[in-house]
């Protein structure tokens, strides 16, 4: 395993490591859990400023808001998340 930044990239490049990409599939895994966190988190944020007046103002209760934003958020997901 490359002790340095500089090092993984040289062993990255180097012409006799070209065909081993599977050492860094550990990579692809927690950029994959790091993406997921990060949109869970943008996610939560945006539905808390759609839906923190509305609930500070007590025109719906915060169970009614958490089960309107999980229905349109997955809605949303569904139809507009991918091609």
């Amino acid at each position: 395993m490359p002790s340095t930044l500089l090092d993984l990239a040289s062993t990255l490049v180097s012409t006799d490591n070209r065909g081993d990409w599977r050492a860094y599939e550990w990579l692809v895994v927690v950029g994959a859990i790091v993406a997921f966190a990060m949109a869970w988190a943008i996610g939560a944020n945006d539905v808390a400023n759609s839906f923190g007046t509305t609930v500070g103002a007590k025109t719906i209760t915060l169970w009614q808001a958490c089960l309107i934003a999980a229905v349109f958020e997955f809605v949303g997901a569904v139809a507009l998340g991918g091609e």
